[in-house]
């Protein structure tokens, strides 16, 4: 393995190049044209690296938002997999997949993602980092599958309107919930 800062990364060893970067993170493609391998590397506000991570073939994308990072792994097909970051306080969260909807607050980063509890699909609404800091499953007629169908969007920082099919016909089904 590779050992000097500037080239080290967990499980990629190739020649680096970047292949995008933001203030806080940066993606370098380490392997050809043809058969992508991408490395990325996240950094807190004193530029020290806070998470790095290598994919084949799949590109790393990050979105920014006020001293928050979001990294989306999308595999094809609607299967995508999400981790967050507090650049401020250098937290990463775990890696959540299943994500319907994300909001970024002053206080942090609100997740709603479908979860499956005692045999039911359930949307459980969490803080990113911490649990503790805020959780709530919300119940209804959600399909027993997760689907691509069931979405979701924060109207404000209290409420989450999820849209779904329901019933034999697969009507369509929009609720709002008040999460706080």
């Amino acid at each position: 393995m590779v050992t000097n800062e500037k080239s080290r990364y967990i499980g990629c060893i190739s020649k680096k190049a970047t292949w995008e970067s933001g203030v806080h993170y940066e993606v370098s493609n380490v392997g050809s044209v043809e058969k992508k391998e991408f490395q990325y590397r996240v950094y807190d506000q004193q530029h020290n690296t806070i998470d790095s991570g290598c994919t084949d073939d799949i590109e790393p994308i990050f979105y920014e938002n006020d001293g928050f990072l979001r990294l989306s792994l999308n595999y094809g097909s609607g299967a995508a997999e999400y981790k967050y970051y507090d650049v401020s306080k250098g937290l990463v969260s775990e890696r959540y997949n299943t994500v319907l909807s994300d909001r970024f607050t002053q206080d942090g980063v609100l997740i709603a993602y479908l979860s499956q509890e005692d045999n039911t699909v359930a949307v459980a609404v969490q803080d990113a980092f911490d649990k503790s800091v805020f959780y709530k499953t919300l119940t209804a007629e959600f399909p027993m599958k997760f689907s691509p169908s069931t979405q979701a969007e924060f109207i404000s920082d209290t409420q989450l309107r999820i849209t779904y099919l329901t019933g034999e016909d697969n009507d369509e089904k929009i609720e709002l919930f008040t999460i706080r």
